[in-house]
């Protein structure tokens, strides 16, 4: 898998995820997440999954587990998580990720990014 982070719209994250991940890039993508959750301000993360492709069930055990670990934290900055992706592959993670560990904030899955975009536009506006 290839990860991208940008911060640049800042409360608005955009995390680009594509083909097969590694235990790498899933820890540099939990990196990212730590340095949000570090400014203690309310943000969205909108996670384009349209070309990824697989985790393995350790890797998606690690999302669940960070979840868990970060739950308050979680709960109380991140006003949502928008995926963009219809790919069956991706729908299957998200599943699996979000059984093993039910997230603490709201979470909504689209086809078209300008959806996500407005629908984490609102989260915000509901989170202030």
């Amino acid at each position: 898998m290839t990860y991208a982070a940008d911060d640049d719209a800042w409360p608005v994250c955009i995390d680009q995820m594509w083909g097969v991940a590694t235990d790498d890039e899933v820890e540099r993508y939990h990196q990212q997440r730590l340095a949000r959750l570090a400014k203690r301000a309310p943000h969205v993360q909108i996670i384009d999954a349209r070309k990824a492709a697989a985790m393995n069930p350790e890797q998606r055990q690690r999302l669940a587990d960070f979840n868990a670990a970060h739950g308050d934290a979680l709960g109380r900055w991140l006003a949502g998580v928008a995926f963009v992706g219809g790919s069956e592959a991706a729908k299957k993670i998200l599943r699996e990720v979000y059984g093993l560990e039910a997230p603490p904030y709201p979470t909504a899955a689209f086809d078209d990014r300008a959806e996500a975009l407005e629908w984490a536009f609102a989260r915000l506006r509901d989170k202030a």
